[in-house]
C-alpha cells in the first residue's frame, strides 16, 4: 500500500516538480540569451493535443513586470494584447498570384539573357544579388571565427590546452550554466575565509548568514571546521584574495590567489578546494597549470625568485594539503602557450 502511494505521489508531485524546473530552465535560458530583442510567443495548440494549453506561468511572470518598448519603460502588457489568439494559414503561399507572374516573367528573361549580357551583368539589381551573396559568405565565415578575448583567467588555462573546441563553441555559442549547489558552497567557503581576515565591515558582515540555507549548512560546516582543525588556521596569511595580472605578448593572465603565506624566506601561495583531489597524474598536471601561473605571477610582481615561490592545493572537504612536485617555470608555460596561439591563427 505504502509502494502504491509513493508511485502515486511520484506520478503526481515529483515528475510535475522535475517538469516545472525543466520549464524554468529554458525560459532562463531563452531570456538571458538575446543581446538586444527578444520576442516571445506562444502556441495554444500543437500536434497530438485535443484542447487548447494555457500560457507557460513564466510567460504570465514576465507580463507582470515592466517592459521596454521603443526605449521607454510601460506599465505590464495586458494578456490581451499578448495572447490574444490570431488565427492564419500556414505554410503561407510565398506570392500572390498577380505577383507570382512577374516572378515567372522575370525568370523567363533571366534563362533567356545571354551569359555576357552586359545588360543583366550591370544591372543594379545584379549587383545588389553580388553583394548580398558577399555578405552572406562574410557572415558564414565570422561565425567559424572565434574572439577569444586577450584575458585569460588562470583557473581556465587547463581548458585551452585541452578543450579548445569546447571552449570555442561557448564563446561562439554562449548558454548561461546550471548553477550547482557545490559551486555555492565552494563560493560560500572563500568569502568566509576572506571575511576571516578582512577588516571588520568590509566583508559581507551580517549578510553573510543568509546566503546560507538548510540545504548548505551542513557541508559548508564541516569545510569550516576542516579549515580550523588545519595548520593555516594558526597562520596569519600575507594577503587573502589578492589579484595579480600578468600580462605577456598580447595575452594577460588574471590570477586571483586565495591566500599567500610567509614560508621562510619565500612565500606559499593556497588555492582553497572544496572539491575532490586527483587520483591520476594527467588531472593533476592540468589542475596543476593555475598554480604555475599563480607562481610566475607572484614572482614576476614581486620580484622574489620563481624558486622561493611555493603553490600548493588544500582541499578542504577532505584536510589535504597538496603540493605538486614540480610546477612549469616560465618557458615552460610560454611553451604550453604558444600551441594555443599555433592553433588560433
Amino acid at each position: 500500500f505504502d509502494v502504491n502511494k509513493a508511485q502515486d505521489r511520484f506520478k503526481k508531485e515529483d515528475v510535475r516538480e522535475m517538469l516545472a524546473g525543466e520549464e524554468r530552465r529554458l525560459i532562463y535560458v531563452a531570456i538571458t540569451r538575446p543581446k538586444h530583442e527578444l520576442l516571445m510567443t506562444g502556441s495554444y495548440w500543437k500536434p497530438g493535443v485535443k484542447t487548447a494549453s494555457e500560457p507557460s506561468r513564466f510567460m504570465r511572470e514576465c507580463l507582470d513586470t515592466a517592459v521596454v518598448i521603443k526605449g521607454e519603460i510601460t506599465d505590464r502588457i495586458s494578456d490581451e494584447q499578448v495572447i490574444k489568439p490570431e488565427v492564419d494559414v500556414w505554410p503561407k503561399k510565398p506570392f500572390e498570384d498577380s505577383r507570382r507572374e512577374k516572378i515567372e516573367l522575370g525568370k523567363q528573361s533571366f534563362e533567356a539573357a545571354a551569359p555576357n549580357d552586359s545588360v543583366m551583368r550591370d544591372s543594379a539589381t545584379s549587383k545588389l544579388i553580388e553583394r548580398l551573396l558577399l555578405e552572406r559568405e562574410v557572415k558564414n565565415e565570422q561565425a567559424k571565427s572565434v574572439d577569444f578575448g586577450v584575458r585569460v583567467s588562470a583557473s581556465n588555462f587547463k581548458a585551452y590546452l585541452d578543450e579548445l573546441d569546447e571552449l570555442a563553441g561557448s564563446v561562439l555559442r554562449p548558454v548561461p550554466q546550471q548553477p550547482y549547489a557545490a559551486s555555492r558552497m565552494g563560493n560560500l567557503f572563500h568569502a568566509w575565509v576572506e571575511k576571516r581576515f578582512a577588516p571588520s565591515g568590509l566583508l559581507f558582515d551580517d549578510e553573510f548568514d543568509e546566503l546560507e540555507d538548510a540545504d548548505d549548512f551542513v557541508a559548508i560546516e564541516t569545510l569550516q571546521q576542516n579549515y580550523e582543525n588545519s595548520r593555516f588556521a594558526g597562520l596569519k596569511p600575507l594577503a587573502v584574495e589578492q589579484e595579480i595580472q600578468l600580462t605577456i605578448g598580447s595575452n594577460t593572465f588574471v590570477c586571483k590567489m586565495d591566500a599567500i603565506y610567509q614560508d621562510g624566506d619565500g612565500v606559499q601561495i593556497v588555492d582553497w578546494k572544496t572539491n575532490q583531489p586527483p587520483t591520476e597524474e594527467h588531472d593533476l598536471y592540468r589542475r596543476s597549470l593555475q598554480l604555475a601561473l599563480y607562481r610566475l605571477a607572484y614572482s614576476e610582481f614581486t620580484g622574489m625568485p620563481i624558486e622561493k615561490v611555493k603553490a600548493s592545493f588544500f582541499f578542504v572537504g577532505v584536510s589535504q594539503e597538496l603540493t605538486p612536485d614540480a610546477l612549469l617555470g616560465r618557458d615552460e608555460i610560454l611553451a604550453e602557450w604558444q600551441k594555443v596561439l599555433d592553433q588560433l591563427v
